[in-house]
């Protein structure tokens, strides 16, 4: 599961970039964070299926669900810190990280987790077996 992990890594790092450039390029002040947890996941799931030629089994679909949402977190962590160390801001983020509740963050992380389990549990079953149905149609032929 390394492999795809690092497949999902790598285009969440590349689409993340990519789809904030185009978000501040059009001054939009939505976030499009969903859109790139999609975008990663079915690519994953579409390499996993191209190149295994089988669905993820319910082992690796329940490793690929939580190691996506692990590098998620990952890379934003980077991400974040490397933007604080840039900005210089990261007294003004721990400021206002003490003035929010505890059990908010803990309420604000469940909620993001369940958003990307719901993405890549959806990513990693329906879309891989769309994926699947597709490449056998395209081997009948």
């Amino acid at each position: 599961m390394k492999y795809y992990l690092l497949v999902f890594t790598g285009i969440y790092i590349v689409s993340t970039f990519l789809i904030g450039l185009l978000t501040a390029a059009l001054s939009s002040g939505s976030s499009s964070i969903v859109s790139t947890l999609i975008l990663s996941g079915f690519f994953t799931a579409w390499h996993f299926v191209n190149r295994e030629k089988r669905l993820p089994s319910d082992d690796e679909r329940i490793q690929l669900i939580w190691g996506s949402i692990a590098c998620t977190f990952i890379v934003f962590a980077v991400f974040f810190l490397l933007m604080n160390i840039e900005t210089g801001t990261t007294k003004v983020f721990i400021d206002i990280a003490k003035q929010v509740p505890m059990w908010i963050w803990l309420i604000a992380i469940a909620f993001i987790t369940l958003i990307e389990f719901a993405v890549f549990y959806f990513s990693y079953g329906w879309f891989a077996r769309k994926c699947l149905d597709g490449l056998n149609k395209k081997h009948l032929k």
